[in-house]
């Protein structure tokens, strides 16, 4: 008996059954649309621990998600047929005037993105190999896609010298590997920054999408890899990286 079969097994007495299956990279996700009986939805929810403790033995594995949602319940468990997300399937983002990030597909195999200049900081964290430099490389690929329609320029500080090496060449990308330099590209940045928002009351204008004057006021994103031994060998930086994530 399949997966779907044991699910449909144990919702039976429910008066549910899988109505749809979503495959995604890593996961697969089996619906379960509600009834509108507000008396067999309350049942359902009362239900939930036991739901759980059964599902364990129907999957066959402890590793699953159940939820519910206003119509729906589901499970979603590992996909054994794991495949890889590709970029060059997800960079078909509209880049407008703005920074788009790919970020990859959700487990409903949905694209997803974030915009830059809505989330003008992002930290990212895990532990070693959990992919935190892939996920970097994905947006500087995103930023490089967008160059033609936003001008945008990179700041790549790489302590590790090696990360980061092949965009060594590449058009409007500054890429720093000794640490002075790194807190003088940061030192730089923040009396930019300063400069630019005298010319932004100046000119009675919010941000430099609004801004129409003769200052050049393109977009510049600063990547910072390893930045906890960064701090660490030059503790001073982190006042102008404060500095730009205040303002």
């Amino acid at each position: 008996m399949d997966i779907k079969s044991n699910i449909n097994t144990l919702f039976a007495p429910y008066g549910l059954e899988v109505n749809d299956i979503i495959t995604g990279a890593q996961s697969i996700k089996y619906v379960l649309n509600l009834p509108l009986d507000v008396k067999a939805q309350s049942k359902i929810k009362r239900a939930e621990s036991d739901i759980k403790f059964a599902l364990s033995s129907a999957l066959n594995t402890n590793e699953f998600t159940y939820g519910h949602d206003t119509n729906c319940v589901y499970i979603e468990t590992k996909n054994d047929d794991f495949h890889a997300v590709m970029f060059s399937d997800l960079k078909d983002a509209t880049y407008t005037d703005r920074l788009t990030l790919v970020l990859g597909v959700d487990s409903d195999g949905k694209k997803v993105f974030t915009n830059l200049s809505k989330a003008p900081h992002i930290l990212v964290g895990g532990t070693t190999g959990s992919g935190k430099s892939e996920l970097l490389h994905a947006f500087v690929a995103s930023l490089i896609c967008g160059m033609p329609y936003t001008n945008a320029e990179i700041v790549l500080i790489d302590p590790k010298r090696a990360e980061y090496s092949p965009y060594k060449n590449c058009k409007r990308i500054t890429l720093v590997t000794e640490m002075n330099q790194a807190v003088f590209q940061l030192d730089k940045a923040v009396e930019l920054m300063e400069n630019r928002y005298s010319e932004l009351e100046k000119s009675c204008a919010k941000d430099i999408y609004h801004y129409n004057g003769d200052m050049d006021m393109h977009p510049i994103v600063i990547i910072i890899d390893e930045l906890a031994d960064l701090m660490e060998t030059y503790p001073t930086v982190e006042k102008s990286i404060v500095r730009i994530a205040q303002k």
